[in-house]
């Protein structure tokens, strides 16, 4: 009787804890391009590229295109979802104004009416690393099934941000070097001049009769140079 219950209790926790599909159990759907789900927010807004995803069924041809947020148009016909079958005009099987979602085997469906409401698209959503849209099957010439995975699928998923590389050149850290120490000099030293020697005023200052004569040499320098160390004026006769 105890080893009965034993393997019973273990039976059930082992059931308790299987998870169907991807967990999903519920799904709202938002006409922004999200769906509210018991494992959190599913986002397709990321997803929305610019051109709508292709994929085509391998017996009958069919080509079908796809856009997960907003319509479309090829060849004059506008939809979330169109159909292109061989030798016949395209047409829409599914509009984001009829959008809505369901939970099947626990993965979300992202689904859409067509504008006669003939016609139904059915979109897995599978979260995983890959980003790929395949067909599935149809159904009675009506309802079409398609596979997406991608991880814009995955609940509260978050794209990483843009990272910005900044490249420091050479010169730009000597001129960093050369004011950090410009700063750290006059700092420390005028805290030895006020600390040590118990200077005041302008003596504060680190050897400030050079500081005071520094632009007097700048022009020397100058006129020196631009002269060739002659004087100027004229000479006597």
């Amino acid at each position: 009787m105890i080893v009965l219950i034993i393997v019973v209790n273990v039976a059930y926790s082992l059931q308790a804890g299987l998870v169907v599909g991807q967990g999903f159990t519920s799904c709202e759907y938002n006409y922004n391009c999200t769906a509210n789900t018991n494992l959190g927010v599913i986002n397709l807004n990321g997803a929305n590229a610019a051109d709508p995803y292709q994929t085509s069924d391998p017996v009958s041809k069919a080509e079908y295109f796809w856009k997960p947020c907003t319509d479309f148009t090829v060849s004059g016909v506008t939809a979330g979802a169109l159909q292109q079958s061989p030798g016949a005009s395209i047409q829409d099987i599914g509009m984001h104004a009829q959008a809505f979602c369901d939970v099947l085997d626990g993965y979300i469906r992202f689904n859409m009416m067509s504008s006669t409401f003939t016609r139904f698209t059915y979109v897995k959503c599978v979260c995983g690393a890959a980003s790929t849209f395949i067909f599935d099957n149809e159904y009675s010439s009506n309802d079409f099934n398609f596979i997406f995975t991608s991880n814009h699928c995955c609940p509260n998923y978050s794209p990483p941000g843009v990272r910005v590389t900044v490249t420091v050149s050479p010169g730009t850290v000597l001129v960093i070097i050369f004011f950090t120490g410009i700063i750290a000099y006059f700092l420390f030293g005028t805290i030895f001049q006020i600390v040590l020697r118990k200077a005041e005023g302008r003596e504060r200052i680190p050897n400030v009769s050079f500081w005071s004569d520094l632009p007097g040499l700048v022009m020397a320098g100058f006129k020196f140079t631009f002269t060739c160390g002659h004087k100027l004026g004229y000479r006597e006769i």
